[in-house]
């Protein structure tokens, strides 16, 4: 695999604008089995790092639990000639830091109001911290995608 280069900070800068503006990210697990799962989650981000709840008796937690190696994919909402979408691989933690719990709903109060706070104390779901490795800025151009691929040094 090719060395890619480090994300410069306008490309950071428009991938934070993208996930502030959006609600819905595509979120990949890996599955003991070979198979990957894939589903649309809520988020909330802090910069790069993305939030999301899972039901703890769920395939994506459990596969979680066994390998937290992530993809998330974020699309804008504009039509298919402006899209831009962000792609990036990671690893999914569960958060079970009170006071990081405490400051996700902070962030869901200030930023998204329209959505409900994460319980920390409800044993039905788990709240997940999604830190990115890499990153691909996607937008269309005549009708194709052209992805460009950055490796994320801190996140």
């Amino acid at each position: 695999m090719t060395e890619r280069l480090a994300a410069p900070p306008e490309v950071v800068r428009h991938a934070v604008r993208l996930l502030d503006s959006q609600r819905l990210a595509t979120v990949a697990v890996n599955g003991a089995d070979g198979y990957p799962w894939a589903a649309t989650v809520g988020y909330v981000n802090e910069g790069l790092i993305l939030y999301f709840v899972s039901a703890r008796d769920s395939l994506r937690t459990e596969r979680l639990a066994a390998d937290d190696r992530t993809a998330a994919v974020v699309r804008s909402g504009a039509d298919s000639a402006d899209a831009l979408g962000v792609a990036m691989t990671g690893r999914a933690a569960e958060v079970v830091d009170l006071e990081l719990v405490a400051h996700v709903n902070d962030l869901i109060a200030k930023c998204r109001r329209d959505q409900h706070a994460f319980g920390a104390a409800s044993n039905a779901v788990a709240l997940f911290r999604f830190s990115p490795e890499s990153l691909s800025l996607v937008t269309v151009s005549d009708g194709r995608s052209a992805p460009r691929r950055f490796r994320l040094d801190t996140v």
